[in-house]
């Protein structure tokens, strides 16, 4: 009566896993595509044929030899001259060899191994024991081409994937990589994310509050010097703004030091106009403001001031 030589096909977890194994003299696996380079084996001495002890001594006429890497945290370890045998139901790892290729030495315990490098000791690899045997894990690798098919998408959308980056670079990455654009590249098209990453500090809020009655609130501030003189010399430039009218007054100066004879000329003018006083000052924290000078005066007729917080002329 003629035996079955059929073989069960292994679980596709039993194809990347592997077994660690101190009485075997060479690699095995029996999936031909877990390894990198495969050719046929040839014999030089003795039979062709392989004897690997599953349950009973197999004799085995089809084989094949390649080579593999392990890859792990620290780098790739390499599997050489690893036998393609079909009839094993898992992959087995020659300790000595595996020693041998990679300069490397095993510790073993009861529950784990460790592979640790021959001259630092660094820990190479890792393991666990399960039912007696040491298992190397790993994930299993696609070697064949996969083939992506994509509709071609908009400029904007291409410019969020790439994460935003400037028109030029963008340009680059189009056509070095041939993305599949719908419609033509426009240089000139705005990005209204890019100017929000581009800012170091959001926006004020709008501001609903303003002064009940005219010259309780005025504005000050003071804008220079002008990198360019106008026709007559002014290179300074002070904005008064009624925050009740929202009224504003243009006065060009010539030094900086102006600002306290102009502001004594407008206080006289304003109030006489409106037959009102001014009563408080928003100003910012520049010299010409809060110089001693000033501030006495502002003192001897009874108006108070307000400093603007730094770096927000809003």
């Amino acid at each position: 009566m003629a035996e079955s030589n059929t073989v069960t096909a292994p679980k596709p977890s039993e194809l990347t896993n592997w077994c660690v194994g101190s009485g075997a003299t060479h690699h095995m696996t029996s999936n031909p595509s877990a390894l990198s380079y495969v050719q046929p084996y040839k014999v030089i001495v003795g039979s062709s044929a392989i004897y690997v002890a599953v349950h009973s001594e197999l004799y085995i006429f089809l084989y094949n030899i390649g080579h593999t890497q392990l890859d792990t945290s620290t780098g790739s370890l390499n599997l050489h001259e690893v036998l393609c045998v079909p009839a094993i139901r898992k992959n087995l790892l020659s300790i000595g060899r595996f020693s041998k290729d990679n300069h490397c030495y095993f510790e073993m315990d009861a529950n784990s191994f460790r592979v640790k490098d021959n001259k630092a000791g660094k820990v190479l690899l890792t393991g666990s024991s399960s039912g007696g045997l040491y298992h190397i894990h790993t994930e299993p690798e696609i070697s064949e081409k996969l083939g992506f098919y994509g509709e071609k998408t908009t400029q904007e959308v291409w410019h969020a994937r790439l994460g935003h980056p400037s028109q030029a670079v963008f340009r680059v990455l189009l056509n070095k990589h041939k993305l599949p654009l719908h419609g033509s590249f426009d240089s000139h098209k705005a990005c209204h994310i890019c100017p929000l990453g581009k800012s170091f500090k959001l926006p004020f809020s709008s501001r609903h509050s303003h002064a009940q009655q005219p010259l309780d609130l005025l504005h000050l501030d003071l804008w220079g010097p002008s990198p360019v003189s106008s026709n007559f010399g002014y290179r300074y430039y002070l904005s008064i703004v009624n925050d009740c009218t929202r009224f504003v007054r243009f006065y060009p100066l010539t030094k900086k030091s102006d600002v306290l004879g102009t502001f004594v000329i407008f206080k006289r003018m304003v109030e006489k106009r409106l037959n009102r006083t001014i009563k408080m000052l928003q100003i910012d924290g520049g010299g010409e403001f809060t110089s001693r000078m000033f501030l006495n005066f502002l003192r001897e007729h009874g108006i108070s001031h307000q400093i603007s917080c730094p770096y927000t002329p809003q």
